[in-house]
């Protein structure tokens, strides 16, 4: 019995779109590989103590990635500690304070306690975030067999961005461009072929990389291959 993941037939073994959470994407996605990472994810549950196992699960199905990301990180550590053969207690109380950290790891004489932090940076603006992956899910379905796009979001706007439009022009512009003649050198990356798109607050550009020859036209190409610009942020 699944204790995690949903039992189910499954036949889609399409990569991950940009708004699929990590646990959407693993609960549905077929394939050999994809079912021996659900049967590890299930058999390091299965070890937990059975009172730890439905907030370790709960957080696992989370659509929040800082949420899943922190449960994997905890089971990673508790089955790392079990399997080497510590004794592992989950949230142990600690004498003299109300805290209680995530392990207390012990083998003979020696024990110890383990915080399992998890560094997530999270977006400064969620709404904002999330229609940028639209826009990522809605473009990596256009027709554009001879190239990757690099795709720069340099402006957000306020609301969804209409796809249609920038579809069909982004389409009607990698027709015309010949991949054979372009050379990705620091001239290009600064002044090659770009496409600019503006509309409602948003402000987009596109710049193609040629997909080797031998690799053009083959079925499932998803386009968007570099994003930008690069963010950063602080993590407390």
């Amino acid at each position: 019995m699944s204790l995690v993941f949903s039992n189910r037939v499954r036949t889609d073994a399409s990569p991950s779109g940009h708004s699929e959470s990590t646990f959407a994407f693993l609960d549905r996605v077929a394939g050999p590989y994809w079912e021996q990472v659900r049967e590890l994810i299930e058999k390091w549950v299965a070890h937990l103590p059975v009172e730890c196992c439905a907030d370790v699960i709960g957080r696992l199905r989370s659509p929040d990635y800082a949420q899943h990301a922190s449960a994997y990180w905890e089971l990673h550590l508790h089955e790392t500690f079990r399997s080497s053969g510590f004794d592992v207690v989950v949230h142990p109380q600690v004498t003299g304070s109300p805290r209680q950290p995530d392990f207390l790891v012990s083998r003979g004489d020696d024990s110890f306690y383990v915080e399992a932090t998890c560094l997530v940076s999270k977006a400064t603006d969620p709404g904002a975030s999330a229609r940028k992956r639209q826009v990522y899910d809605a473009l990596d379905s256009i027709s554009c067999p001879n190239f990757f796009l690099q795709i720069d979001v340099n402006r957000v706007g306020p609301a969804d961005l209409p796809t249609k439009p920038l579809r069909r022009r982004l389409e009607a512009w990698v027709r015309t461009l010949d991949p054979d003649p372009i050379v990705v050198d620091d001239h290009y990356l600064d002044f090659g072929e770009s496409f600019e798109w503006s509309h409602a607050g948003w402000e987009l550009r596109f710049r193609p990389f040629p997909v080797s020859a031998g690799a053009r036209g083959r079925p499932g190409h998803r386009p968007l291959g570099i994003f930008g610009p690069v963010e950063a942020a602080w993590i407390n």
